[in-house]
């Protein structure tokens, strides 16, 4: 399976809006922590991600450790410059949790799902 915003040589993926979501539970005694990185993450994407449509990450109030993501962009390769920008910004994938994505995104999870979506 080929995660979210990668495919090998860009042949299957759409040139059209794409979208992802995912919902992440951090480990106890960490929320706050990963509250302030994304916080952080959305900024930034929102201030400096050319192509981004929608990028939101919610924290539920009745379950503190549980996070929801959703992200939209203009087409695969701006979702791919995002993903880029994330891993200079936050360091390498770590290939045991994500192949893509930063390991320190992941480090302080207990567990993820994240998946692509078509927006209506």
């Amino acid at each position: 399976m080929v995660p979210f915003g990668f495919n090998k040589g860009g042949k299957d993926m759409p040139s059209e809006e794409i979208a992802a979501m995912g919902f992440i539970t951090v480990k106890a005694g960490k929320e706050d922590e990963y509250f302030a990185l994304v916080q952080k993450v959305v900024a930034t994407t929102k201030a400096e991600d050319k192509g981004c449509i929608d990028y939101a990450i919610v924290r539920r109030k009745d379950k503190p450790q549980e996070f929801i993501f959703y992200e939209r962009w203009n087409n695969i390769e701006s979702s791919r410059t995002h993903i880029a920008r994330l891993v200079a910004t936050y360091g390498p994938p770590s290939p045991k949790l994500h192949p893509a994505l930063p390991g320190a995104f992941f480090e302080p999870c207990e567990k993820w799902e994240l998946f692509l979506v078509q927006a209506a």
